[in-house]
C-alpha cells in the first residue's frame, strides 16, 4: 500500500517528534492508505457557497420573479472551489490501522475538543450571545 502524508494541526504540538520513523515534517506523518473520491464534492471540485445557502438567496430569487438569477444560482454559477480536496477531486484516506497510535490519539484529542469548542459557541449563539 502506498505511502502518503497525513498532515493534521494536532500533530505539530507533538514533542519529540524526531524521533518517530515515519516524520514527514512540522505536522505532518509518513502512513499508508489510497486516495478516494472527495464525499465533500462527490468528485467536481466544487461545492455550494454555504453562505448563500443559509441566507434563503434561492427563496428571494423566487419572490422577486428573478428567474435568471436563480437559473444561474442552480446551474453552480455561485459554486466554490471545495474546501475539502482543494478542486483535486481526491482525498486521502489513511489507513487508520497503521497510523502510530501516538498521531491518532493526538489528532482524536484535538478533533473532541474542536467539536467541544463548536458545540459550546453554538449553544451561546442560540442563547443569543
Amino acid at each position: 500500500m502506498e505511502k502518503f502524508k497525513l498532515q493534521h494541526e494536532a500533530l505539530e504540538y507533538v514533542e519529540d517528534h524526531e524521533d518517530f520513523e515515519d516524520w514527514a515534517d512540522n505536522d505532518s506523518i509518513w502512513v499508508p492508505g489510497k486516495m478516494e473520491v472527495c464525499p465533500t464534492c462527490g468528485g467536481t471540485g466544487r461545492m455550494d457557497r454555504k453562505d448563500l445557502d443559509m441566507s434563503r438567496m434561492t427563496d428571494s430569487m423566487l419572490e422577486d420573479g428573478d428567474m435568471e438569477g436563480y437559473e444561474h444560482y442552480m446551474k453552480g454559477g455561485y459554486d466554490v472551489g471545495c474546501d475539502q480536496c482543494n478542486g483535486a477531486n481526491v482525498v486521502f484516506a489513511p489507513n487508520w490501522e497503521f497510523v502510530p497510535k501516538w498521531a491518532s490519539d493526538a489528532i482524536e484529542s484535538w478533533e473532541d475538543s474542536r467539536r467541544r469548542d463548536e458545540a459550546e459557541s453554538a449553544a451561546e449563539r442560540r442563547m443569543g450571545a
